[in-house]
């Protein structure tokens, strides 16, 4: 018998033991926290407490992934209470022997990535390939973009299958090995190009491929890696038909060029496609005519930072990427990704063979998850996530420099009264109006948080006790 939940690292998690699909005993924190009966649970299928586990295969994808350590791979998932109510959670595989156990995490942490969950339009329909992996092969999540290009219909039938990517993904089984190369080496792998087969009807088709590796926090061991993937076959295609634009045809594509830096001259253009003209408004020829016209189009504050990789990239021979924002012809701004591989010439010439993309559909995403992740929806200030996420490197800065630092705490009195004599949207306004004095009152580089309701805190780092205290005093004659 379960009699209280599993510990797991400093989490105690609810478990529930199976047969089958069917329920056969729950712990004691997972009844109280569900508002059930042991009895009400026992003999009942699994989709009774956690709905559509069965279309979504959860029990078969956690034993799959649950052999593959040293992270015990979750699944997201909502608990049904007797209420009807559905608590956000995260699943994961216990036990398979003597009895399949399940253990469920309803932390914080699984409510907030459940919340971001919630803002999965992006994820789901943006145009590239997203996925995470184990490290020994085992596929464990694949956006709507990578399912349909490895012709599956649904994630869950794709995580099925897709095993021993290593034999089974790269034609050229060489390249899996110079991928980890890359991955252990740099930590990362970027624009990564190689043929591949689309797993269900092993077709051949080229992909240039962006991975992380994804290390414990604590022992620095890597746990998984995940990325992205675009299929580039028709741009690969096209490139193949001409042998002195092999190496360009081998990068990711965009804007593809050749630059070049011969002793004692500046950098020009020696080859530029036509997509120059799409991606920025320039004609190739004027990119081969002058240089220059290319670099006046990147945003001042990027342009010491383009610089200094490409000088860095001449001096090491080693490959240049970055990523920055350009001016279109057309005066609207956009980001762009660019990489090149340096090559010495028998003269002393370096010639870069890369392409320049447009990123910013991808950077618009990054700014709207992590916008949804840490900040406050209804005030605009930073979130209880956003507090522990820079507390910490705040704090551990002003430490660094010698510097004081000062947390101000803000309880509004009586607010409860005010929603209940006004209603919420009276009381909605007038968090809003504080969260605005507030920010009359503190300077732009401390981080004001809304910690929930009516309480608030500033985190100062860098202060004077004078400072602070003088700060503190602003704000008591702000909100009166």
């Amino acid at each position: 018998m379960l009699v209280s939940g599993p510990m797991i690292g400093s989490s105690q998690l609810d478990a529930i033991e199976l047969d089958g699909d069917v329920i056969v005993d729950a712990s004691a924190t997972f009844v109280e926290r569900l508002g059930y009966d042991r009895s009400d649970l026992i003999g009942q299928p699994l989709d009774m407490v956690v709905p559509g586990c069965a279309e979504d295969h959860l029990v078969e994808l956690l034993i799959k992934f649950g052999l593959h350590q040293p992270l015990p791979p979750t699944r997201s998932v909502e608990l049904k209470c007797s209420d009807g109510r559905l608590i956000p959670a995260d699943a994961r595989l216990l036990s398979k022997e003597p009895t399949l156990e399940l253990g469920f995490e309803c932390s914080s942490e699984a409510i907030n990535r459940q919340v971001v969950g919630r803002y999965k339009d992006i994820y789901e329909t943006v145009a590239e390939g997203i996925y995470r992996c184990s490290l020994d092969g085992i596929q464990m999540a694949a956006n709507p973009a990578l399912v349909r290009m490895n012709g599956y219909d649904t994630e869950a039938e794709m995580l099925r299958d897709v095993n021993e990517i290593d034999r089974k993904w790269y034609v050229d089984p060489n390249r899996r090995t110079e991928f980890f190369e890359a991955l252990n080496r740099d930590g990362l792998v970027r624009d990564f190009v190689s043929e591949v087969y689309r797993f269900k009807s092993r077709e051949k088709i080229w992909i240039s491929e962006n991975a992380r590796l994804v290390r414990h926090d604590v022992t620095g061991d890597g746990l998984f890696y995940e990325g992205t993937i675009r299929e580039v076959t028709s741009q690969v295609s096209s490139q193949e038909k001409s042998e002195n634009h092999a190496k360009i045809a081998a990068q990711a594509p965009g804007l593809l060029f050749q630059s070049c830096l011969k002793p004692g001259e500046d950098v020009f253009f020696s080859f530029a496609s036509e997509g120059c003209e799409d991606l920025c408004g320039l004609r190739p020829e004027e990119l081969l005519e002058d240089a220059k016209i290319f670099v006046r189009r990147i945003n001042p504050a990027d342009r010491p930072r383009i610089t200094l990789g490409i000088e860095t990239s001449a001096k090491t021979m080693k490959p240049w990427s970055d990523e920055f924002r350009l001016r279109r012809m057309d005066g609207q701004d956009i980001w762009v990704g660019g990489t090149a591989t340096p090559e010495l010439q028998s003269d002393g010439t370096i010639v870069w063979h890369g392409f320049v993309n447009d990123i910013t559909e991808r950077k618009t995403a990054q700014a709207q998850i992590e916008k949804l992740a840490y900040q406050d929806s209804l005030t605009g200030l930073a979130n209880r996530a956003r507090l522990h996420s820079d507390g910490e490197s705040r704090l551990q800065n002003a430490l660094g420099a010698n510097q004081s630092a000062a947390l101000l705490f803000l309880d509004l009195d009586n607010f409860k009264s005010l929603n209940d004599l006004h209603g919420h949207r009276a009381g909605d306004d007038f968090l809003k109006e504080t969260a605005g004095r507030i920010g009359n009152c503190i300077s732009p580089e401390h981080l004001i948080v809304r910690l929930g309701g009516d309480e608030f805190v500033i985190l100062m780092a860098g202060v004077s006790l004078e400072a602070a205290q003088a700060a503190a005093h602003r704000l008591v004659l702000e909100l009166g």
